[in-house]
């Protein structure tokens, strides 16, 4: 994987988001795993890295194929739900396919 096109393009935050989301998969004794259930909070990375370059790494991690979008619901304020992903292999071949995040549209609050 490292030796990969699509990894070429990581930068240092990326790559560090990406061990993250590594560490919070797990294999059970049964061997069940959680890799389309992991979240990776704000709250989390906040002494690791601004909010802006974690939005940043996410999307560089979504856009290369490492991660997909299992449950992503911005409006409704609820944590999204990421999936480790091998789309990675597919980078740069007419079978791969982008995933991005939906944009949140702020509405701004009228001046008193």
């Amino acid at each position: 994987m490292t030796r990969s096109e699509a990894w070429s393009h990581l930068d240092t935050y990326d790559i560090t988001t990406y061990f993250y989301f590594k560490q919070k998969y797990h294999v059970k004794g049964n061997g069940e795993n959680n890799a389309r259930d992991i979240s990776l909070t704000y709250a989390e990375m906040k002494s690791v890295m601004s909010p802006d370059r974690f939005k940043k790494s996410i999307d560089a991690l979504l856009r290369y194929g490492f991660i997909d979008l299992v449950k992503h619901r911005p409006q409704a304020r609820e944590c999204t739900i990421y999936g480790l992903s091998a789309r990675w292999h597919k980078y740069g071949t007419e079978d791969f396919k982008i995933q991005q995040r939906v944009p949140i549209k702020r509405q701004k609050r009228p001046l008193k």
